[in-house]
């Protein structure tokens, strides 16, 4: 275990908490890296030390959908024209994506649509799963959410309309043959 000397700790004293958030993805590479030379060299924790671990495929989805929500928001000024529209639409863009997220789908992607909705696109196995999720409140403040589900490319099993609680419900009890399952919304 390496040992902090008293330039080291001048300098970790000198970082701010704001430049700690960026380099600590690098702290955690470089504490785990071994000292010695040898190629068989282990590293074993300590009790309190932070462990890194690796991030699974479905974390790596969530990040790029949301840096594409991103990207697509800043672009549409007419439906998201200041950050807190943008703020509250990730928000719900957010729940929609994880819960999606959740089937671990091989394929899945996100568009914007021209009335400020996420649109996904999802396959699974033989499942193609469209589903539009309204992330602006037009009416009584529910998200609203439309889906359709194809079997094989060309088998409808499901269309349905409603809030998106409702939605998942319907989404669900559709993929159930197919043991494909959401979580179910509160």
């Amino acid at each position: 275990m390496a040992t902090i000397n008293k330039t080291d700790r001048k300098l970790l004293k000198s970082i701010s908490v704001q430049d700690l958030g960026m380099l600590w993805p690098l702290l955690l590479v470089w504490e785990h890296t071994p000292i010695s030379s040898s190629a068989y060299a282990q590293t074993f924790p300590v009790a309190g030390e932070v462990q890194s671990t690796n991030v699974d495929n479905s974390t790596r989805q969530f990040i790029k959908l949301e840096k594409s929500f991103l990207q697509q928001a800043e672009k549409d000024a007419e439906n998201f024209p200041d950050a807190r529209s943008r703020f509250l639409a990730q928000e719900k863009m957010r729940i929609s994506t994880d819960l999606l997220l959740n089937c671990t789908p091989e394929v899945i992607t996100l568009q914007l649509t021209n009335e400020g909705a996420a649109f996904y696109t999802i396959r699974k196995k033989n499942i193609d799963i469209y589903l539009e999720h309204s992330l602006i409140d037009h009416f009584d403040g529910q998200d609203e959410a439309i889906v359709s589900v194809y079997k094989d490319n060309n088998t409808k099993i499901l269309d349905f309309a409603g809030s998106l609680a409702e939605t998942i419900t319907q989404l669900n009890q559709a993929l159930a043959p197919e043991s494909i399952a959401l979580p179910e919304l509160a």
